[in-house]
């Protein structure tokens, strides 16, 4: 890929910043840093402007940190372009949104790193950047768009969280259980009103005292054994996709639908999940699009990663 198909995927973060500055919610400012977060992963690129050394050795380059107007000094970067062309002439080079954070925290008087300063800008802390760091050294970024996560669904930072529900929204002891428990008291009258969701279908409801904003609700397939089984469990992924996109969602963290009391077995829902979740991707490849696999069992992260090992294997 060349630099200028790179900087295009910075639309993603281009889009977080323009609704986070609208809305001014935490939650929409939390969705940038997953946009970075997610350019960290996927090796994006921004542009940072460099002073040019020149040395017995040749030339080498470092940061060019600037000043604000009330004398406050702070690192830029740029998502293209035209956001470097806004303000001031300014000599920029692309380099990798994962050093560009790392080399930020060595830089000790420097507090901020302002991304787009002359336009709708968003500043990052120290703290920020280093929360971007721990998030990207244990979470597992297998391909564009896809992120598995070792952590609990309920304390995900993203804007909608899937819960592998019953047809009547009973609790079934599982990944539903730790939803309606963090969410509080205020969804079950809710879900009491839905009365019953179809097998495949997505229900929305806010998702009150979790971090995410949604939660959508999707009843899996009990497996029987039938090769349908894995249609409609694809069918579950691709609805809530669909939605999330139908609702400008950038980030869904999906369960591992159908595998506790439905019984589907671990690598079949594996393949499915990572295949259709793939499949979206490739089709709505200029949406921009988060999805994580929810998997603090240490032998379903296992099982996920070995299809994906699978599949490079086959493909090489």
């Amino acid at each position: 890929m060349n630099e200028v198909e790179n900087l295009k995927r910075n639309k993603l973060i281009k889009d977080a910043i323009d609704k986070a500055r609208k809305s001014e919610d935490e939650k929409d400012i939390q969705t940038v840093m997953s946009a970075v977060l997610q350019m960290m992963h996927e090796d994006g690129s921004l542009l940072v402007p460099v002073v040019i050394n020149k040395d017995d050795d040749g030339p080498s380059f470092s940061f060019r940190v600037l000043e604000n107007k009330d004398g406050v000094r702070y690192l830029p970067a740029f998502t293209d372009f035209y956001e470097v062309e806004r303000g001031r002439k300014i000599g920029v080079l692309p380099m990798g949104v994962r050093d560009i954070v790392r080399e930020f925290l060595g830089l000790d008087d420097i507090d901020d790193l302002i991304i787009n300063p002359w336009g709708d800008n968003f500043s990052i802390t120290k703290t920020g950047a280093k929360n971007l760091k721990e998030a990207e050294d244990h979470i597992c970024m297998d391909q564009r768009g896809i992120i598995f996560d070792p952590n609990d669904i309920t304390g995900l930072d993203c804007e909608v969280i899937v819960n592998s529900a019953d047809p009547l929204f009973a609790d079934g002891g599982g990944v539903d259980h730790d939803i309606y428990e963090a969410a509080g008291q205020e969804l079950m009258p809710l879900l009491d009103n839905l009365e019953s969701v179809k097998l495949a279908e997505v229900k929305v409801t806010p998702s009150f005292n979790m971090p995410s904003r949604y939660i959508y609700h999707t009843v899996g397939p009990v497996f029987s054994g039938e090769e349908e089984d894995k249609d409609k469990l694809a069918d579950c992924y691709m609805n809530c996709l669909d939605e999330a996109k139908k609702m400008d969602v950038r980030s869904i963290a999906f369960p591992a639908i159908s595998t506790g009391e439905s019984g589907f077995p671990p690598k079949p829902a594996a393949s499915v999940a990572i295949l259709t979740a793939t499949e979206w991707l490739n089709k709505n490849s200029d949406y921009g699009m988060r999805i994580i696999f929810s998997l603090p069992d240490k032998d379903m992260l296992e099982t996920y990663k070995g299809f994906i090992e699978y599949c490079k294997q086959q493909n090489s």
